[in-house]
């Protein structure tokens, strides 16, 4: 059984452009987890939708849950859009993905980590490739080694 706050969440954090219809669940536990894919083919039953991804925060990373009834494959533009996970495969019909926050998870507040979150998958799956990516933890120390190693002067403005 689908939980009260899921349900309560699952309303106001949907987006869509054309037949593509995505939802933010925001923070997940393991069953919420098991339960996305039903969440997807409910969305898929709507009308006008033919493309569904459900996503949610567990841990440090967004796990994503879609199916399409077009024949473009939603898996391909997953990995398109986020090329650097390679966590991305398809089970039964439904693409799953895994996308790590990275430092992202561990240096934001609750709600601006959901609002880069509902940023990225709009900008990637509905507009084309991620104009941010969510970054390693080795990645992101790689951009703070970077900046501690740059005169005092032309720190200015950056934000971390």
């Amino acid at each position: 059984m689908m939980s009260r706050e899921l349900v309560r969440e699952m309303w106001s954090n949907i987006s869509s452009k054309d037949d593509l219809l995505m939802l933010n669940v925001e923070f997940i536990d393991a069953d919420d987890l098991k339960l996305l894919p039903r969440v997807v083919d409910r969305l898929l039953e709507m009308k006008g939708v033919s493309t569904a991804l459900v996503y949610g925060i567990k841990g440090g990373t967004v796990f994503l849950v879609g199916r399409s009834k077009r024949r473009q494959s939603l898996t391909t533009k997953i990995q398109r859009a986020f090329p650097e996970l390679g966590r991305v495969k398809e089970v039964n019909g439904y693409t799953l993905a895994m996308l790590p926050l990275g430092m992202l998870g561990l240096l934001q507040s609750r709600e601006k980590i959901l609002s880069v979150v509902d940023e990225l998958m709009n900008d990637a799956l509905a507009g084309g490739k991620a104009t941010r990516g969510f970054g390693t933890v080795f990645d992101r120390m790689a951009e703070i080694k970077n900046l501690i190693n740059l005169p005092m002067g032309h720190r200015q403005g950056v934000v971390l």
